[in-house]
């Protein structure tokens, strides 16, 4: 597998996409890492699938996961996954340093993949990184438009539309860090899950 060799070669980890057939016949949508030794680890199942168009071919994965890679902790998501707020902050809470989202955005909807992925870094104060290839089914075309994002949600690096490239980026821990002592919304955040506001009438 030349993703498999990539890895070994370089001693990197490398993330991809791809359908995966589970033992027991189900079929995910899923992210699967290449370690530096080469092997493959289905790393991450997609939570939340793309209305009928999906949930009729795949299983969602029960839970979110967050990847130790190099001293990196990173929250995994895969495209529409980015749209639940709720997804990234139990990254978050879960010590992610950055959220990562391989994805399939269709040419004109990008520019969402990028407000969400935006949000996602500033209100967790983490790195974010949106991932989207160009090219695909010539009904569904994908453009590009990959994307890193900094803790205080400021774009970091960004590929152009419509052009295969590659995007390099130097990531500092300590960037979040020095994020969080002026951002604190992680820390302050009192916004109980499963307590929905209460009614008042005037």
């Amino acid at each position: 597998d030349p993703l498999a060799a990539a890895a070994a070669e370089h001693a990197v980890t490398v993330l991809t996409g791809a359908a995966v057939r589970r033992a027991d016949g189900a079929l995910t949508n899923s992210v699967l890492a290449f370690g530096p030794s080469g092997r493959a680890t289905v790393a991450y199942d997609k939570q939340h699938l793309w209305h009928d168009e999906e949930a009729r071919l795949f299983t969602p994965g029960d839970r979110g996961t967050v990847l130790v890679a190099d001293g990196w902790r990173l929250g995994l998501g895969v495209c529409y996954d980015m749209s639940f707020p709720e997804h990234g902050r139990d990254a978050a809470l879960a010590g992610a340093h950055a959220y990562v989202c391989p994805s399939a955005y269709a040419a004109g909807a990008e520019h969402r993949a990028r407000v969400y992925l935006a949000a996602r870094a500033l209100e967790n104060t983490v790195y974010a990184v949106f991932v989207n290839p160009v090219g695909g089914p010539t009904d569904r075309p994908c453009d590009g438009g990959s994307a890193l994002f900094g803790p205080d949600g400021a774009t970091v690096a960004r590929t152009r539309d419509a052009h295969e490239t590659t995007l390099h980026a130097v990531l500092d821990p300590g960037d979040i860090a020095r994020t969080r002592t002026v951002l604190r919304m992680l820390a302050e955040c009192r916004t109980e899950r499963g307590k929905r506001p209460r009614d008042v009438r005037a």
